[in-house]
């Protein structure tokens, strides 16, 4: 069976991410791409090879971007060809293996990665009163520390947005920092730490 058109793939891609904030940043990759090759259209990226992504690495290293930035756009590109080879659009070969094109070195952030609830509970004081600002402020924080959400995600929110109890995950004694889940204290047996950062929150 042959593959499906480019267009079909990207859509293909990018409708398979559970939620629309994934959805979105699926569908930049291939507009970012295009651009700093300068590709005739987003559909040429799904035929990039490794001298390709080697090219766009090095695009974005001249223009100065942060090593995370250049990391992440490297994995959500290296995500779309393992997509393609799952579904058998393209041979075993990842273009965006790190062994194949290597990403920069991003620096660990130093210091504790996370809130403590005695951190969390003194940004709620902050906006103790009772005012509107002071009402928005106190359901952005907590909305955040309970559900572990980025920044953009709270953004992204609505009146009529409904936050489903699966996004809900626990993570317990000896996770990794920067994986994503909940990590509020209340959810972790024996009350292990407290919330991440939102900035160090990520969805799988």
């Amino acid at each position: 069976m042959s593959a499906p058109s480019p267009q079909e793939q990207i859509a293909s891609y990018v409708n398979a991410a559970a939620c629309a904030n994934t959805k979105q940043a699926r569908g930049d990759v291939f507009k970012l791409v295009a651009r700093a090759l300068d590709l005739p259209s987003v559909e040429y990226v799904t035929i990039m090879e490794v001298d390709d992504v080697r090219r766009y690495r090095d695009s974005m290293t001249a223009k100065g971007y942060a090593p995370g930035t250049i990391a992440q756009r490297l994995t959500l590109l290296k995500m779309f060809f393992k997509y393609q080879i799952a579904m058998g659009w393209r041979d075993v070969r990842n273009p965006a293996d790190p062994l194949l094109v290597k990403p920069p070195r991003v620096q660990t952030v130093s210091g504790q990665p996370w809130l403590t609830r005695d951190q969390v509970s003194a940004l709620v004081r902050t906006c103790g009163g009772t005012t509107a600002k002071d009402k928005r402020d106190r359901a952005i924080i907590l909305t955040t520390f309970t559900h572990g959400l980025r920044v953009s995600e709270v953004a992204a929110m609505k009146c009529s947005t409904r936050l489903a109890p699966t996004w809900r995950q626990p993570v317990g004694p000896g996770a990794t920092p920067g994986i994503c889940g909940v990590r509020a204290a209340a959810d972790v047996p024996g009350g292990v730490r407290g919330a991440a950062l939102p900035t160090a929150t990520c969805w799988r």
